[in-house]
């Protein structure tokens, strides 16, 4: 056993021990394995990556198994990051070496999954080099695999495939590098904006908005890295070359060709994006404009007219556009000055800031590359006869108000699809008010290639944030008959004192009257800071009515007779804060559709007399965190998600 190796010490218990070639003096690190990863390790021993340990030994024994690997002399990501002395050129290095480290694995056949990338299993050696550590939540790849087995990862981290809803794939491994992006660039401010474009489009809870590949987030690294030293007309021209798409080049830039590449000598090297297009697949195409799309399931649409064509929307939507500084207009005038430049500019992204009251003279299109800021207390009204026309986002603030007028119309448009398959997403920001008149037509367009519908997003805490959506005679109202299912709704603390499904109907959205409306329900409703036993009783009976949700519990006392149960249709995600004590006589059940989230420094105890099941997705906990169960306690978690990585503490 253990081969020819002496332990010389422990790393992080018993399971990860520092050991000692007898024969050649090479230390290394000796892993205790779970049995299905010896393959995976072995298979590492004939992969040779810089930013990967080397695989030494793999070795079973009595049932139980091990892998010898390379020990890396350095320190953690997780440590660097709170010293925060890196410089922003080290953050960028680093991300390109992870994204080799994921292609190295991600290349293999079958795929390999690290699935538990994080700063902490991540080494920055002593000689400056990345090297990602611990395979010990990795996985293969199996095709035709509706989910895992197991769930297994770090809150945080995990992407949503890895709570049980699809099996994971590369793009989990994506998720995460964008996670660690983005803790990465956290400190540079706006220097790493165009870096949180990337990270954005990397953490898409759908894997297919996300990059395809480790290759594809590496492209649009080194995009991000250089884009400030890039002309808007030299880069676009290139992509636009690098499609095929010469003739459409040539009519966008005839007239700004010289202008736009007078500063760009004959002999320069191909930048980033023009290097790595030169012969791009759809996957390995960079998509940095889509900041804050939201991913959709596809469902089969129905067909409805639509007020522009499909061409005239993808002309005004580049997908590798850059970001414009915010406009601010105090008038009309310069409303439509901002607006008619935005209009012909489809290669940049514009965001105008309205910040007085304006009624439309004129049928408004938003298009995909426009987003329009609501300044606090302004109103926008669209009037008898006119139409708002959103294709790009919307972000109505705290104060403010969109007022559709008697006879006007609202169109929520449709998402914008690139000839290269890259996607805008339409959205509305709602923290303020959309009031809607009497005999007025809503509209939610679908295009015929891809079935997502519009997406409002509510934010809503009674105070500082009221999104509501307002009708002064609802059954005047004419919507196109068509599925509305992605509305989005976060509800904080002060306002959940009654029941949710009325004060949402009374305050927030009339949902439950909008019989005109095949699907009435609210998708994703998330619930803050919940420390009431008897608003968590509210949230269970609502639950039942949404799709998903997410409850927050924090410092909250489960007391005698107090029964919470977690068991809906849809998909529920607890997360408890601090402390949260089960008193005896007091009972917390999860069902099968739920998981069990311990957020940093939390402890859930359950006292004698108290009962915890935890029946459900998996229990995932971050650092210092643990399960206190008492003597005396009636406790019981499913055996497939039991995992030594939960502290559980029986007293």
């Amino acid at each position: 056993m253990f081969l020819s190796y002496d332990t010389i010490g422990y790393l992080k218990g018993p399971d990860i021990a520092l050991v000692k070639d007898a024969e050649t003096g090479t230390v290394a690190v000796r892993k205790k394995l779970r049995a299905e990863l010896l393959g995976v390790y072995e298979r590492l021993k004939s992969v040779e990556q810089a930013n990967l340990p080397r695989v030494y030994e793999t070795e079973e024994y009595e049932g139980e198994c091990f892998a010898y690997y390379e020990y890396i002399e350095g320190e953690t990501l997780e440590d660097i990051v709170h010293e925060g002395t890196y410089a922003i050129a080290q953050a960028e290095e680093w991300m390109e070496q992870l994204c080799a480290a994921m292609g190295a694995l991600h290349a293999m056949q079958p795929c390999v999954v690290h699935r538990d990338i994080k700063p902490e299993n991540i080494i920055i050696s002593n000689g400056g080099v990345l090297k990602l550590i611990d395979l010990g939540a990795a996985r293969l790849f199996k095709d035709g695999k509706p989910c895992d087995t197991e769930q297994i990862g770090t809150r945080g981290y995990a992407a949503p495939e890895q709570y049980g809803f699809n099996q994971s794939d590369a793009r989990t491994d994506i998720y995460a590098a964008g996670t660690v992006l983005h803790v990465l660039m956290a400190r540079f401010g706006e220097e790493a904006k165009a870096y949180n474009a990337v990270a954005a489009r990397c953490t898409q809870l759908e894997p297919q908005n996300r990059y395809q590949s480790a290759k594809a987030m590496k492209t649009a690294l080194r995009m991000a890295k250089y884009k400030k030293h890039i002309q808007i007309g030299a880069w676009a021209l290139g992509i636009a070359a690098a499609a095929g798409c010469v003739a459409l080049a040539c009519t966008l830039f005839a007239s700004a060709g010289a202008s736009a590449n007078a500063d760009v000598p004959a002999s320069a090297e191909p930048t980033p994006v023009q290097e790595a297009n030169a012969d791009a697949t759809p996957e390995a195409t960079i998509d940095v404009t889509d900041l804050t799309a939201v991913p959709y399931p596809t469902v089969t649409p129905k067909v409805v007219a639509k007020a522009v064509s499909d061409g005239l929307l993808n002309m005004h939507f580049d997908p590798d556009a850059q970001k414009a500084d915010v406009i601010t207009t105090r008038s009309e005038a310069e409303f439509y000055k901002a607006y008619n430049r935005a209009s012909n500019d489809p290669h940049t992204v514009y965001t105008i800031e309205l910040t007085e009251d304006m009624t439309l003279e004129r049928d408004l299109i938003v298009w995909p590359n426009i987003e329009m800021l609501l300044a606090r207390s302004m109103t926008l009204t669209v009037p008898n006869g006119i139409s708002l026309n959103n294709y790009g986002q919307i972000n109505i603030r705290t104060g403010s108000t969109v007022r559709i007028d008697d006879g006007a119309t609202l169109n929520l448009g449709r998402s914008t699809i690139s000839d290269g398959g890259k996607t805008r997403f339409e959205k509305i920001y709602l923290s303020g008010t959309l009031s809607v008149g009497k005999n007025t037509e809503i509209r939610f367009e679908r295009g015929e290639e891809f079935g997502n519908g519009p997406v409002l997003e509510i934010i809503h805490d009674g105070v500082k944030r009221r999104g509501k959506v307002e009708f002064d005679d609802l059954a005047s109202v004419e919507f196109d008959d068509i599925d509305v299912r992605y509305i989005y709704l976060t509800i904080y603390d002060n306002v959940i004192n009654e029941n949710i499904t009325d004060y949402i109907e009374n305050n927030v959205f009339p949902i439950k009257q909008m019989d005109k409306i095949k699907a009435r329900r609210i998708t994703m409703a998330d619930f803050k800071n919940v420390n009431q036993i008897e608003d968590v009783q509210y949230i269970c009976d609502y639950l039942d009515y949404a799709q998903n949700g997410i409850v927050d519990l924090t410092n909250l006392t489960i007391g005698d007779g107090d029964a919470v149960k977690f068991d809906t249709k849809g998909y529920v995600n607890v997360e408890i804060f601090e402390n949260v004590n089960i008193e005896a006589g007091g009972s917390l059940e999860m069902g099968a559709n739920t998981t069990l989230c311990l957020v940093q420094n939390s402890t859930l105890t359950v006292k004698n007399g108290g009962k915890l099941w935890i029946n459900g997705m998996g229990v995932y906990p971050s650092d210092n965190t643990s399960i206190v169960v008492e003597e005396g306690a009636d406790f019981f978690m499913n055996d497939s998600y039991q995992s030594d990585t939960v502290n559980i503490i029986y007293k």
